[in-house]
């Protein structure tokens, strides 16, 4: 079942790409990125990675955690990553439990008419190291991104048609810049109870 605006983020135990504890609860406090991507090589997958990761050090100043879910088996992440590394959280879940916990489809349709029409992403992700993984069983999910705000609650989720379909950047630099007003009212409050 898709998650809709307000809900609570279903919380989560998984074990990241380097055998490292996670759990969603433990980032109670603090707004996150929660992001679902195909495997971890995928072109597609690899441009909004791209993004994230030029964007991490700001976000990350802010207290706003990214987290990326991938359908690989964390050995072949860890393996993409060690070539091209990221900053944040990355969790591999090949059964797709964690996609199955958020509503996250799959379209054999959304996989063609990206194909078909944004091969010029497919080109710009394998310039950064990406390639199609045709052995993937899980070629046709679709991505999804959830702002989870502070309070463990969906504050925008956005679930893809295609597998290039992620929440536009500027719908997420709106969420980026609620965090960053709600922290200056907080720094305002502070001040002047000091």
């Amino acid at each position: 079942m898709r998650l809709s605006l307000n809900s609570k983020a279903p919380d989560f135990t998984a074990t990241d790409i380097y055998g490292k504890s996670f759990n969603l609860s433990d980032y109670k406090g603090k707004p996150v990125i929660l992001s679902f991507f195909r495997d971890a090589a995928c072109p597609f997958c690899n441009m909004r990675v791209f993004e994230y990761t030029q964007k991490f050090k700001e976000w990350n100043a802010l207290g706003i955690d990214v987290v990326a879910v991938f359908s690989s088996p964390p050995e072949a992440v860890r393996e993409f990553v060690a070539k091209h590394p990221r900053p944040f959280r990355t969790i591999g879940d090949p059964n797709l439990d964690l996609y199955k916990t958020y509503g996250i489809s799959s379209s054999l349709l959304g996989f063609i008419k990206a194909i078909l029409f944004k091969t010029h992403i497919a080109r710009k992700g394998r310039k950064l190291g990406a390639k199609i993984d045709t052995k993937n069983p899980n070629r046709y999910l679709l991505p999804a991104d959830f702002m989870i705000g502070p309070n463990n609650k969906v504050i925008d989720a956005w679930y893809g048609s295609d597998p290039t379909d992620h929440m536009p950047m500027a719908r997420l630099e709106k969420f980026i810049d609620k965090v960053k007003f709600a922290r200056m009212k907080m720094q305002e409050k502070k001040s002047l109870s000091t």
